[in-house]
C-alpha cells in the first residue's frame, strides 16, 4: 500500500504551484494563523509548509486506501462470481475409505 501511496503523493504534489489559489490562499492564512500564535518573530513559512505537505501525505495515504479497498472488492466479486461455476460434490452416500 505504500507504493500506492507514493504514486498518489507524486500526482498530488504534480498539481500543487504557489500560484494556484487553492493552495496560496489557506497557505497565508496558515502563516498569519501561525504567527498569532507561535509570536511573529519568525518566519512560520517552513512550519506553514509542513501542515500543509502532512495534509497532503494524509490524504495519499486516504487514497491508497481507497485502491486497496475497490481492489479487495473487486477480487471478492470475483470471487463470489465462481459460486455459480463450482460443481456441487455429489450427495449421494459416503464411502469410507479402505482401512489398512
Amino acid at each position: 500500500m505504500e507504493c500506492r501511496a507514493q504514486f498518489h503523493q507524486h500526482r498530488l504534489v504534480d498539481h500543487l504551484t504557489p500560484y494556484d489559489p487553492r493552495l496560496s490562499i489557506p497557505f497565508n492564512d496558515l502563516k498569519d494563523y501561525l504567527s498569532t500564535k507561535l509570536g511573529a518573530f519568525g518566519d512560520q513559512t517552513q512550519i506553514a509548509g509542513a501542515v500543509i505537505y502532512r495534509g497532503l501525505q494524509r490524504e495519499a495515504a486516504s487514497l491508497a486506501f481507497n485502491d486497496a479497498f475497490f481492489m479487495q472488492a473487486l477480487l471478492f466479486l470475483g470471487l463470489l462470481g465462481l459460486l455459480w461455476i463450482i460443481r456441487k460434490p455429489p450427495m449421494g452416500p459416503r464411502t469410507s475409505p479402505a482401512g489398512h
